[in-house]
């Protein structure tokens, strides 16, 4: 029974025969897609529902707690920890005062976890109290079976969404997402958090809302690993693409793309974030050719005219590293997101997703998503040749002769400038004017190198 439900004569009466209740912890802050009280109303809905049944009364839930990370999404409300132990003490001490000596603390954000370190302080301090304190995800059947079904599920994920959780008249993604880097998200300031993609948003945007409806994943993820470290892949994606003619040369030939030129650019955005495409995207060739192609047309040219002649260069985007190690193909053929899990420090997880956008065909997306199998999914033509390139270069780095040398990253060395003088505004970043060249790279472990040598924890 809920405490709204009750007058306090009813409760005088309740704690005449029993002294047990239950108060769930929340707080209100961003869950994507979802209402920004999900964590308020998961721990009262499953205290209410736990205590129905033997008569103990449920407290309204305490709807702030402790975010900080979040407090750059609008609506979210962070306390500060010291407030909120202080609110809990003093809700913990009337209950006792009122005569309540069991009680139940039902927990519903992870944020609050410094109230499980201060129970048994203040239970200390009332000896003829007791308080259990209980995150309701880490019921032992309920972790379980979220681990059976997605080991990385978390916040703002499905184990969240309920009908009571959603909103009405608001599209979900019906797919996965790639997990975020919870342990760096929960590390930065609300500004940080907010600045971290710089740039990169801008082209983000560009490449996942070009029709309306947004984007999706389709296919489900792909997961297979390979025995190399996780920078060798993600620096190829941030602006290797003079691998192209030697390493995939046999889809050249076969059709599946042209003959590589220097006609492209090179964008880094900051943070060690970049993207580089040659003129007209990836991917482009003869062979297999879908309806795919005149879908890219009409986008560049809505872009166009949105932007300036200059957005010409932008569809498709490209290839691309959001720093660390998460990074996205957006080709003449198919748009693909991934992210190279380690797994030790010379072997990775790959993640993979096919994403198309919501409005196309349903017989398209079809022949999208056999175009990113065919050519970048596990048994992918191009897939399968980076695999056995990236492994045999961790190889020949660990011989004698290779572990003397030192990387020389200067190609392209000074031929970079603000993307604005090439391209026009509003494109950011600095940019180079051709494709051959290594500025990527350097970007990336220019930002590498700079993370290595913070000394913040």
């Amino acid at each position: 029974m809920l405490i709204n439900d009750m007058n306090w004569m009813q409760v005088e009466e309740y704690l005449r025969h029993d002294d047990r209740a239950v108060l769930p912890l929340g707080s209100t802050e961003q869950h994507g897609y979802l209402r920004l009280t999900v964590d308020c109303i998961l721990p009262e809905r499953v205290g209410a529902e736990a205590a129905e049944p033997l008569g103990i009364p449920v407290f309204p839930v305490v709807a702030y707690g402790v975010t900080p990370y979040f407090r750059a999404y609008p609506g979210s409300v962070s306390l500060r920890v010291e407030t909120h132990l202080s609110i809990v003490r003093d809700i913990l001490d009337s209950l006792a005062h009122s005569g309540f000596r069991r009680i139940l603390i039902v927990n519903g954000h992870g944020g609050n976890a410094a109230v499980q370190q201060f129970v048994p302080e203040w239970t200390a301090d009332h000896p003829d109290c007791r308080v259990l304190f209980h995150n309701w995800w880490n019921a032992p059947r309920t972790w379980a079976k979220v681990q059976e079904i997605d080991p990385v599920a978390s916040h703002a994920s499905w184990m969240e969404n309920f009908p009571w959780t959603r909103l009405p008249n608001v599209s979900l993604p019906t797919t996965q997402r790639p997990m975020v880097d919870v342990a760096r998200v929960r590390a930065l300031d609300p500004v940080a958090l907010r600045a971290y993609l710089g740039d990169m948003a801008f082209y983000l945007e560009l490449m996942l809302s070009r029709m309306d409806g947004g984007t999706e994943a389709i296919g489900g993820v792909h997961k297979w690993t390979i025995n190399v470290n996780w920078k060798i892949p993600a620096e190829n994606f941030a602006g290797d693409h003079y691998h192209v003619p030697s390493t995939h040369g046999a889809g050249i030939e076969m059709g599946f793309r042209s003959q590589l030129t220097n006609n492209g650019y090179c964008i880094q955005t900051g943070n060690g974030h970049s993207i580089g495409s040659e003129r007209g995207g990836a991917q482009q060739g003869t062979a297999v050719q879908t309806e795919y192609d005149g879908f890219m047309k009409q986008m560049r040219s809505e872009l166009v005219a949105k932007y300036g002649e200059g957005a010409s260069a932008f569809v498709p985007i490209g290839v691309g590293t959001i720093f660390p190690n998460m990074s996205f193909l957006d080709s003449a053929r198919f748009r693909a997101f991934r992210v190279w899990h380690p797994r030790g420090v010379d072997r990775i997880e790959v993640h993979s997703w096919c994403i198309v956008d919501k409005a196309l065909p349903a017989e398209l997306k079809a022949a999208v998503r056999r175009q990113y199998s065919l050519a970048f999914g596990p048994g992918g033509i191009f897939e399968q040749d980076d695999g056995d390139i990236w492994q045999s270069v961790q190889d020949a780095l660990r011989g004698h002769v290779g572990r003397q040398g030192r990387f020389q990253y200067r190609m392209g060395l000074g031929r970079e400038a603000p993307t604005e003088e090439r391209y026009g505004p509003p494109f950011p970043g600095s940019c180079s004017d051709m494709l051959m060249t290594e500025a990527n790279q350097r970007a990336f472990y220019r930002h590498y190198a700079s993370v290595m040598a913070d000394p913040t924890p």
